[in-house]
């Protein structure tokens, strides 16, 4: 009888030790899982976190890059030179411009009499512009009321001038003044894509890092892919015709709307990949300037951001499994030794008779 307890105790220990084992492994999966979970989130904020660093420098560089080209357009448009309209000093003062921005985004300049004819104009090949009749043009009606001194922002628009052409550019416009009448206007310009790539190139939280400037009303002004640029993105999205396009459209217009800056977690159709939705995390910071309001959008892969996560993880969960099938490989020997005694005891009890010998026990 002592026998029998014993023999039904090691079944009942083996049993209990094959469930406290599984009940374990699956206890340590969920965890992993967790940790996992908790550890690429962690990641994920991280990414956020530099992205909304980038914003903000970004648009303060803009601003501030905007602020200085203002101030020497300024400066410009009260030189004795330019104020005389001479044509031999003129060409002078304007290569004396370019050559001070040489190697920035800054396009040109043109000097425009108060007809509202290009008189003058240079960018980087050379002369450009003359005889264009621009008084038709809002900067140039500003200029005509303008207080000397004074700079106004055009929004931006493509250009239809030199080698800018079919290129998005922001110009700064001072008013001309001889003898404290209106006589002109001096008008610089950049390039806005080489403005975002000059300043945030050198800044981007990956190679895979996408920048984009959209305007208040959504309409791409810069960016990296080339067919959406001067494409309202808003409509672009409406038209795609996936499901969820309506909710991420109302995403992006309260980004547009937002005077503060932030972030989301949203998917996109990636255009290098035939449109198909990715996950993008996205910072943006407006940027204001005078009447204009534009968006800072920088936005990077998600998978980039799991990317220094992603080894670590399959190491850990090979390394699970790996003693997950060891424990399973024990459990089953520890089984089948208790099967084997069990067998050796019942095959004893045929031949013998009898109860088996202490031993056997």
């Amino acid at each position: 009888m002592v026998k029998g307890v014993l023999n039904i105790l090691f079944k009942t220990s083996n049993n209990i030790f094959l469930l406290f084992g599984i009940l374990m492994i699956c206890v340590a999966t969920v965890i992993y899982l967790l940790l996992g979970k908790g550890a690429s989130d962690a990641l994920i904020q991280q990414m956020v976190n530099r992205q909304k660093s980038v914003a903000r420098a970004g648009a303060s560089l803009y601003k501030l890059f905007i602020s200085d080209l203002s101030h020497q357009t300024s400066s410009y448009s009260n030189h004795s030179r330019i104020i005389a309209f001479d044509p031999k000093e003129v060409p002078v003062e304007f290569k004396g411009f370019m050559d001070g921005w040489n190697g920035t985004p800054v396009s040109g300049l043109i000097l425009v009499d108060r007809q509202g004819i290009v008189r003058f104009g240079a960018d980087r090949i050379g002369p450009t512009g003359e005889g264009i009749d621009v008084s038709e043009r809002e900067y140039f009606n500003w200029a005509k009321t303008a207080k000397e001194g004074e700079v106004f922002i055009v929004e931006p628009f493509q250009s239809k001038i030199g080698f800018t052409t079919g290129r998005y550019v922001v110009s700064a416009v001072s008013p001309v003044f001889k003898n404290g009448q209106f006589n002109g206007a001096l008008v610089t310009g950049f390039i806005i894509d080489e403005a975002i790539s000059y300043y945030l190139d050198p800044l981007k939280v990956t190679n895979n890092t996408r920048v984009y400037l959209i305007d208040q009303n959504g309409v791409i002004v810069a960016g990296p892919i080339k067919k959406l640029i001067g494409v309202n993105y808003l409509d672009y999205l409406n038209k795609a015709g996936f499901a969820g396009g309506a909710v991420l459209v109302q995403k992006i217009k309260a980004v547009l709307m937002d005077t503060d800056e932030g972030s989301i977690d949203i998917a996109l159709p990636d255009e290098n990949k035939n449109g198909a939705l990715t996950r993008y995390l996205i910072a943006y910071s407006p940027i204001v300037v005078g009447s204009q309001r534009m968006t800072l959008a920088v936005a990077t892969p998600a998978t980039d951001a799991l990317e220094s996560l992603t080894p670590f993880y399959f190491r850990d969960l090979g390394l699970a499994g790996l003693a997950a099938v060891g424990f399973l490989i024990i459990a089953v020997r520890i089984s089948k030794i208790g099967g084997y005694k069990e067998g050796a005891i019942q095959e004893h009890k045929i031949h013998s008779g009898s109860t088996p010998p202490e031993t056997l026990s």
